[in-house]
């Protein structure tokens, strides 16, 4: 297991990134990896268990400008493309969702969720998605 570091001040999504603002569902920090639970507001994701373990999204952004936001509060929330802030990543790997919550890993946690993969040492690109069918 190797999480991928973030540095929460440089996250941000690219050009070409798809962003959905949302609410939190409790306190989530920018640069986390976030699932949409059937209540619609966003929780950290991890791959300990099958029901956290469906990451869709990076933390990118808080209504205040914030790092970090509570319960109800408003979030920016990146679902497909491009973001920075991440940072020694190997181009061109994949990249899991992490068993820590709301990390990204180099490899599966319990429940195998890809989700995406490195376009350089520092920007990652998002495009979920379950890679092992008997998870």
């Amino acid at each position: 297991m190797a999480l991928i570091t973030v540095t929460t001040a440089d996250v941000g999504f690219l050009v070409g990134a798809i962003v959905r603002n949302g609410v939190a569902g409790g306190t989530l920090g920018v640069g986390d990896l976030v699932y949409l639970p059937a209540d619609g507001d966003w929780e950290e994701a991890d791959a300990s268990a099958a029901a956290t373990a469906r990451a869709l999204g990076v933390v990118t952004g808080t209504d205040d400008g914030d790092l970090t936001s509570a319960a109800g509060d408003g979030i920016e929330v990146t679902v497909f493309g491009p973001v920075v802030g991440f940072s020694g990543m190997a181009e061109g790997a994949t990249h899991f969702l992490s068993n820590t919550a709301g990390r990204l890993d180099t490899v599966a946690g319990d429940v195998t969720w890809r989700f995406g993969h490195a376009l350089e040492a520092d920007v990652f690109f998002i495009m979920p998605g379950v890679t092992d069918e008997s998870s």
